[in-house]
Protein backbone atom coordinates (compact mmCIF):
# COMPACT_ATOMS: atom_id res chain seq x y z
CA UNK A 1 0.00 0.00 0.00
CA UNK A 2 1.60 3.85 -0.93
CA UNK A 3 1.73 6.06 1.93
CA UNK A 4 0.66 8.98 -0.51
CA UNK A 5 -1.92 8.03 -3.34
CA UNK A 6 -2.01 10.09 -6.26
CA UNK A 7 -5.49 12.66 -6.24
CA UNK A 8 -5.72 11.29 -10.25
CA UNK A 9 -5.35 7.46 -11.18
CA UNK A 10 -2.20 6.98 -12.67
CA UNK A 11 -2.74 5.98 -16.52
CA UNK A 12 0.52 7.11 -18.11
CA UNK A 13 4.21 5.50 -17.88
CA UNK A 14 5.42 8.86 -17.85
CA UNK A 15 2.80 9.87 -15.17
CA UNK A 16 3.95 6.74 -13.43
CA UNK A 17 7.69 7.98 -13.69
CA UNK A 18 6.70 11.48 -12.42
CA UNK A 19 4.90 10.31 -9.50
CA UNK A 20 7.90 7.01 -8.50
CA UNK A 21 10.54 10.17 -8.93
CA UNK A 22 8.62 12.51 -6.49
CA UNK A 23 8.26 10.23 -3.66
CA UNK A 24 12.20 9.28 -3.94
CA UNK A 25 13.40 12.84 -3.83
CA UNK A 26 11.23 12.87 -0.90
CA UNK A 27 12.34 9.72 0.78
CA UNK A 28 15.89 10.88 0.12
CA UNK A 29 15.03 13.80 1.50
CA UNK A 30 13.60 12.40 4.67
CA UNK A 31 17.03 9.72 4.77
CA UNK A 32 19.27 12.93 4.48
CA UNK A 33 17.19 14.34 7.69
CA UNK A 34 16.97 11.33 9.40
CA UNK A 35 19.86 8.70 8.84
CA UNK A 36 19.41 4.95 9.60
CA UNK A 37 21.79 4.10 12.24
CA UNK A 38 21.39 0.25 12.28
CA UNK A 39 25.02 -0.84 10.90
CA UNK A 40 23.34 -4.26 9.44
CA UNK A 41 20.92 -2.35 7.39
CA UNK A 42 24.07 -0.54 5.45
CA UNK A 43 26.07 -3.12 5.11
CA UNK A 44 23.09 -5.40 3.57
CA UNK A 45 21.92 -2.35 1.00
CA UNK A 46 25.63 -1.81 0.28
CA UNK A 47 25.84 -5.57 -0.70
CA UNK A 48 23.20 -5.02 -3.20
CA UNK A 49 24.24 -2.09 -4.70
CA UNK A 50 27.65 -3.19 -5.29
CA UNK A 51 26.29 -7.18 -6.32
CA UNK A 52 27.78 -7.62 -10.08
CA UNK A 53 25.52 -9.85 -12.00
CA UNK A 54 26.37 -13.13 -12.78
Amino acid sequence: MLRTLPAQPIRTASGLREFEDSRVKLRALELKVNPIEDEFYREHLQSLVTRRPS
